[in-house]
């Protein structure tokens, strides 16, 4: 018995003994390692979007402090830090282009054509000239004030052009790479890369808020003394300085808030396998068809002038100028709102009038519009719905009520409608009912979805299209649109982008030049207080702005492939 207790014991601590059950201080580090390297896609993923939220939140706690009156937080220090994420991001960039040109050099690299497509590439183009030539009349400016500033001041703004220029030549030659090795170290530079133009983004935003465009100087908020003799500018160009700036701002912020959204969809790209596509072709359309929206469109914005040159000048009258000023704005965008509803609602109803297809490709970039179309939407729709409240709350208010109810309620109903045009038409498949032989492209998938046997079914139905089943006879196709149906339809869908492109333009040009009858609106700030008010158009308004710059180049999109 004693035995057989023994003979248990000893052969219990050899089970337990048993590296296999309990490994040594090596076995747990090969078991870790490797766990840990299971998942490298994952891991990376998580550690550069937490390395790109903290660097954003770092940057975003120095400009609030700078924004509080009598911190010692000054705008140099915030000129520091923006100056050295900046020059992070041009070594990095730097480094990834002599890489690809060295390292890689005959090696085919893998492009998603979704990801950068040359008319977004081409339009930020001319947003990014634009900047220059505000970064050029920057450095001007800290030249002929170079006695009496910081030459911290003058570091960032040759930091800012040379930020500008080489990333620009980034987003041509190098946003649509598909990257494969060093995919680590490639998404930490990304994501540097996103959120260095977020920060920056953000500074403008808030010098935007502060000063109402009016008193911004680009992303410094410095006051030089004009009793001092040595502060004087040596240079004409000061002068022409300030009173550019005013036009250049808005789109050297639009600029970096549209090129972080890019990059974002090359960070998503990192690591992606490239699967094949073969749409089918287009339906020609004539030139001349397309001449109802431009004609429309050109109509609308220069009526958008019209009404821009109006507020401003008649603002800096009396109270009742300045109602009427107001009145007219809210007449002019009940007009827009209600044209641009209808367009997207005759949009819609063309897409739905044949049940062709949805293409269910899983895209990055296609799936990004959609979802920044929903998330910056709120920005307007929150303003909205404030003023209805502010409305309804105030039933003794006289002055521009009902016009400014009606523009809220049709600004709730041209972002939903237009919204769901932008989608339709998105995710439609490409060149459906064609005549022309197909064409391939190429697309970004998951690992996953182009391993163990996975079926694309957008792909599966585009074959099956492709080949014609011997047991069904051929012949005229009863349920099939005819090509003079979908001849007009496409005209139809692309006179409707057009229009829509245009009016979105129209409605970015208003708020970012000045008219913004909210902050001169006395309706709202009696529901919800001056502070409280003024913050939520400071958060919304730059929120609008980008949806609007956004939606063109949706709708630009959507007439390429219409």
């Amino acid at each position: 018995m004693v035995e057989h207790n023994g003979m248990d014991i000893t052969s219990l601590n050899k089970y337990t003994s048993d590296p296999a059950v309990h490994p040594g201080p090596a076995k747990v580090k090969d078991v870790f390692i490797k766990g840990w390297s299971d998942y490298p896609e994952r891991t990376s993923r998580v550690l550069s979007a937490q390395y790109g939220l903290n660097l954003f939140i770092m940057g975003s706690s120095l400009m609030l402090a700078f924004s509080h009156e009598g911190t010692p937080i000054h705008e140099e220090h915030v000129m520091v830090f923006m100056s050295g994420v900046m020059i992070i991001q041009i070594l990095w960039m730097l480094w990834y282009a002599l890489k690809r040109v060295t390292v890689q050099r005959g090696v085919e690299q893998d492009i998603d054509v979704h990801a950068g497509p040359w008319y977004i590439r081409a339009g930020l183009t001319v947003l990014a000239l634009l900047s220059l030539c505000l970064d050029i009349l920057r450095v001007g400016y800290y030249v002929g004030h170079r006695v009496c500033l910081d030459t911290r001041f003058g570091l960032f703004a040759f930091v800012k052009f040379f930020h500008t220029a080489s990333q620009i030549y980034f987003l041509w030659f190098h946003v649509c790479d598909v990257v494969m090795g060093l995919e680590t170290f490639e998404r930490f530079g990304v994501m540097h890369a996103i959120f260095t133009n977020l920060i920056v983004w953000g500074n403008g935003v808030m010098v935007e808020s502060d000063h109402y465009l009016d008193l911004a100087l680009a992303f410094v908020n410095f006051t030089v003394d004009a009793h001092a003799p040595d502060c004087n500018c040596s240079s004409g160009i000061c002068i022409a300085y300030t009173k550019s700036v005013y036009y250049l701002y808005p789109f050297n912020v639009e600029y970096h808030v549209i090129v972080s959204a890019i990059l974002f969809c090359m960070w998503m790209n990192i690591g992606q396998v490239l699967i094949h596509q073969t749409p089918r072709g287009t339906t020609k359309v004539k030139p001349v068809a397309v001449i109802i929206g431009p004609v429309l469109g050109m109509l609308a914005i220069c009526s958008t002038i019209a009404v821009l040159v109006i507020y401003l000048s008649k603002m800096g009258g009396n109270t009742e100028t300045r109602d009427w000023a107001i009145s007219v704005f809210y007449i002019y965008g009940i007009v827009m709102l209600f044209s641009m509803s209808v367009a997207s609602i005759v949009g819609l109803l063309l897409y739905r009038m044949d049940h062709s297809p949805l293409d269910n490709l899983q895209i990055t970039p296609r799936g990004l519009d959609a979802q920044l179309l929903f998330a910056t939407s709120m920005g307007a729709w929150l303003l909205s719905w404030c003023s209805i409240v502010a409305v309804l709350a105030n039933p003794t208010y006289e002055s521009y009520r009902w016009t400014n109810f009606t523009y809220s309620l049709l600004m709730v109903l041209q972002k939903y409608v237009q919204n769901l045009f932008i989608i339709e038409a998105l995710y439609r498949s490409a060149g459906e009912g064609a005549t022309e032989p197909p064409s391939q492209v190429f697309s970004v998938t998951t690992p996953d979805a182009s391993q163990n046997g996975a079926v694309n079914p957008a792909f599966e139905q585009q074959e099956a299209d492709a080949s014609p089943d011997p047991n069904i006879p051929t012949g005229p196709n009863p349920e099939r649109p005819s090509p003079d149906f979908l001849r007009v339809k496409q005209e139809a869908l692309k006179n409707v982008s057009i229009f829509l492109l245009l009016c979105n333009v129209s409605l970015w040009l208003i708020p970012a030049f000045g008219c913004r009858p909210q902050y001169d609106n006395e309706l709202e700030q009696e529901t919800f207080g001056f502070e409280m008010w003024t913050t939520l158009v400071n958060i919304a308004m730059p929120v609008n702005l980008f949806y609007r710059m956004h939606s063109v180049g949706a709708l630009f999109d959507v007439y390429i492939r219409v």
